[in-house]
């Protein structure tokens, strides 16, 4: 089951919930305001998709508030889970011809290939691939 990465950020206007599947700070707020100049952490957990939202369901009972904010989390998981399956490594027999992909043999090599008229390119029996990750979208310069 995969678990989603759940984080209190407190920020100069207050608490924000973001829910994310991983930690490179590409999570979705889906509470609170948003934490300007990127806030600091205070609570981080990683419970299961399930659990989250059981836990949701749960609290919705109870208030109000969290009850609005019950369809924003939904949309949050589920777009978490698309994504999640766009990046998921798949059985090599799946991977499309003519189309550069990332691939991995089974001694662990990855990298870039192309399988062109049922010959792989730049990587030798490959076991997996998955679609070339798109360009970041934040271009600053981390120091």
């Amino acid at each position: 089951m995969s678990k989603v990465l759940v984080e209190v950020i407190s920020g100069p206007e207050g608490p924000c919930l973001s829910v994310s599947n991983n930690g490179n700070g590409n999570g979705m707020r889906v509470a609170g305001p948003k934490p300007f100049g990127g806030g600091r952490i205070t609570h981080a957990f990683r419970p299961s998709a399930k659990e989250l939202r059981e836990a949701v369901d749960f609290a919705c009972g109870k208030d109000p508030e969290i009850a609005r904010l019950s369809a924003a989390l939904s949309v949050a998981l589920a777009q978490l889970e698309e994504e999640r399956a766009r990046n998921a490594w798949r059985h090599i027999s799946t991977a499309p011809a003519n189309q550069e992909v990332l691939a991995c043999n089974a001694a662990g090599y990855v990298g870039r290939a192309v399988l062109l008229k049922g010959k792989w390119e730049h990587i030798g029996m490959p076991t997996h691939w998955m679609p070339l990750p798109g360009l970041p979208t934040d271009t600053r310069k981390e120091l």
